[in-house]
């Protein structure tokens, strides 16, 4: 059958634009799945590293807390420092007790032996620890003292310490009590180490490591001593390290961190702050077999990974706490190799699951929308192309030639260029068209490389009002903007956190530090101009004021000493109210920036009150030129929370620090009230003792007078018979 040119060119029109619009078409809807799954593969990866991270760092937190204990348990002088207070109490009532009995002696109320024996019975019933302290006397001869009293080895009593096994005091093979012996004629009194049997259940057990505390009772020539074993000392720290990380918690206490040792096949639950009745378990049961990939108990891929690269991450499926779904988990641990412990947190990764999956929909549904909209774009360019070549055939060949090399082009994807007819008829329109179309699809194409490339910010207009797929890429690209600015934000709440943790970490002994710093970060980290930073003190009369601790470009002068009562100004009704206040119409005069070119009323003033528990510990002040915005303020809350925390602690540790100087002080003052006691004794019976002399004195020389008198009766008597 021979078709008519009409024919022939509209066929050809028709299957031109078809296979024109369908490869255009076709390569956009590729290239955009293809850079959607880039971004999704992007995003995740981000997202998992950010995860990593954060483990990591916390972990990293927790170890170094087990580290520091650790290092302070090889330290004698903190192990003195810890311990000695308890020792140095014991011996002092061993030498309240010998003092008694030697202010008897003196007294003439016990002699010399008997005071001896009734204060050595006294000090072996001096008992601590459950029964594994005691103080033990020995005389303080060299070159070699002989035991006294030792209440759990009595066969050491009167016998001479010379023996070669007691050469181990001070790390250099010394025997030990001649070690004592020196230390207490050098000082008076002080520390030794060595190593002794420790009692036990069954009597005197192996030989360990001890640190004792000697003194020397210089009346009799005694040196006692009493002291604490090391493995006691090792246990004791051991429990407080482990009860530092139960303790630790983030993420709004929902993240924990959880101590195992890394004995093989099957691990052993150190501490599970949780699930305490784990501990000291084997982890062998059978639901612990979620490893992903290989149904491995996740403790022995956790130990497994600790031992082999000293710290490492593992993911397993295990289920929420508010579901008995399994959800995927991510828990990154650490080999502490002295203890043998591996410390390790974890959090389920579910939310990123699901951030990608709304993510992947909503990508998903655009580029539908995108589809639908070029199939019907492309039904209506080619009913135009049709109804035009069957109508204007004859006319358009020359144009038609040239659109069909411009479509055949276009069909192998190469870039054209556009059509150029002079006709104003039909064809000339036809042309017009396909150069619209161009036009359109070069646009298109470019706009979607420069996002593929995320350039945001590109330059792109819509055809017209009606251009669908033009104004769905404009809102496509309204949502990609709108996705980068949330995530910057999440960015900057992140960044801003870990300054402030960092700062609060590293000041958390110094109250005055942790101010200055803690105020200085706030104004530059919100890029303020004026900060100040409040903290709620008492008076006299148990009154509370705002006390100034740190300000920044404020008037020094005017504000160096500055105390505001509860409820005067917005910081403390603030504390009143427990909520901030922000203004952006500051009245003049409130406050002021000072500078060196001149001062002006700022545009912004945030109160933001620091509450711990319900209770306001403080109140920080920011002035700026600029409003801040919703979310930063947001931030700020939570920033003060943490702040309020940490000023809470470190009020507490300076509470206890000053409690611990005046008990200390209080027992030098004791002390010294005792040895003025004593010298006040000693005078009075002084004192006592002429005051009897001299009565007996006086009794004779009333004897002697009465003697006379008599004398003088009888003589009178005789003298009166006579006559």
């Amino acid at each position: 059958m021979k078709l008519s040119i009409r024919r022939k060119v509209s066929l050809l029109v028709i299957f031109t634009l078809v296979l024109s619009v369908v490869t255009l078409a076709f390569i956009a809807i590729y290239n955009m799945r293809e850079q959607v799954e880039r971004d999704l593969q992007t995003f995740r990866d981000e997202e998992n590293q950010k995860v990593r991270e954060t483990l990591e760092g916390y972990v990293n937190l927790a170890y170094q807390s087990v580290e520091t204990n650790y290092r302070n348990l090889e330290s004698k002088e903190y192990i003195q420092k810890i311990y000695g207070h308890r020792l140095t109490n014991v011996i002092d009532v061993a030498e309240s007790i010998l003092r008694a009995k030697a202010t008897k002696v003196r007294e003439g109320q016990l002699s010399l032996a008997e005071a001896q024996q009734q204060a050595l019975a006294e000090i072996q019933a001096i008992r601590y620890d459950n029964g594994s302290g005691y103080v033990w006397v020995n005389d303080a001869t060299l070159p070699y003292p002989s035991m006294i009293l030792h209440p759990m080895q009595p066969d050491l009593n009167g016998q001479l310490l010379s023996d070669p096994k007691y050469n181990c005091a001070m790390g250099k093979d010394q025997n030990l009590f001649q070690a004592m012996v020196e230390v207490c004629k050098t000082s008076g009194r002080g520390f030794v180490d060595y190593k002794w049997p420790k009692p036990g259940a069954g009597g005197m057990a192996a030989t360990v490591q001890k640190l004792s505390y000697v003194s020397l009772f210089a009346d009799w020539g005694w040196i006692i001593g009493t002291g604490v074993y090391m493995d006691d000392v090792r246990a004791d720290i051991m429990q407080k390290t482990l009860k530092e990380v139960a303790d630790l918690r983030y993420d709004g206490d929902k993240g924990y961190f959880w101590i195992n040792n890394d004995q093989q096949p099957y691990p052993l639950m150190v501490m599970h702050p949780v699930k305490p009745e784990l501990n000291n378990k084997p982890l062998d049961d059978a639901k612990f077999n979620c490893v992903k990939g290989t149904n491995q108990n996740f403790y022995q891929a956790m130990v497994e990974v600790a031992k082999s690269k000293g710290s490492g991450f593992v993911e397993y499926m295990w289920q929420l706490p508010e579901s008995s779904q399994p959800e995927p988990k991510l828990s990154y641990v650490r080999h502490f190799q002295p203890y043998g412990w591996v410390i390790g947190t974890g959090v389920h990764t579910d939310g990123i699951d699901k951030m990608i999956a709304a993510r992947q929909e909503e990508m998903s549904g655009q580029i539908n929308t995108l589809v639908l909209t070029i199939v019907l774009v492309s039904v209506v360019l080619i009913g135009a192309g049709s109804v035009s070549a069957f109508f204007l055939a004859k006319t358009m060949t020359n144009a038609i030639y040239q659109v069909k090399d411009r479509l055949q082009s276009l069909a192998l994807g190469k870039s054209i260029g556009r059509v150029t007819v002079n006709s104003k008829d039909e064809i000339g329109e036809m042309a017009d068209s396909l150069n619209n179309l161009v036009d359109g699809i070069d646009s298109y194409t470019v706009f979607a490389r420069e996002i593929g490339k995320g350039n945001l910010d590109a330059n792109f207009a819509a055809l017209s009002e009606e251009d669908t797929l033009g104004n769905s890429l404009l809102q496509m690209r309204h949502d990609l903007k709108q996705v980068a600015t949330e995530e910057g934000i999440r960015k900057w709440v992140n960044e801003g956190i870990a300054i402030f943790s960092e700062v609060l970490r590293k000041y958390n002994n110094d109250f005055e530090g942790l101010c200055l710093n803690i105020n200085s970060q706030l104004v530059k980290y919100m890029g303020a101009n004026q900060g100040s930073f409040y903290i709620l003190e008492s008076q006299e009369g148990n009154k509370q004021c705002l006390e100034l601790k740190a300000c920044f470009a404020y008037d020094k002068r005017k504000y160096a000493d500055q105390r505001l009562a509860i409820g005067e100004g917005l910081a403390g009704q603030a504390v009143l109210e427990k909520d901030y206040f922000y203004l952006t119409d500051i009245p003049q005069g409130y406050v002021r920036i000072n500078s060196g070119l001149g001062e002006a009323t700022p545009n912004a003033l945030l109160v933001m009150p620091l509450i711990n528990n319900d209770e306001v510990l403080g109140v920080f002040e920011l002035a700026s030129f600029r409003q801040y915005k919703p979310y930063e303020i947001e931030f700020l809350q939570k920033v003060a929370e943490s702040i309020a925390s940490s000023v809470s602690s470190v009020k507490v540790n300076e509470v206890t620090r000053r409690l611990l100087q005046d008990t200390q002080q209080m027992t030098e003052e004791i002390r010294a009230q005792e040895e003025e006691l004593r010298q006040n004794t000693e005078e009075l019976l002084a004192t006592q003792e002429e005051m009897s002399r001299k009565l007996r004195e006086v009794e004779r020389e009333n004897m002697q007078l009465h003697e006379q008198l008599q004398l003088i009766k009888e003589k009178g008597t005789a003298a009166a018979v006579t006559k």
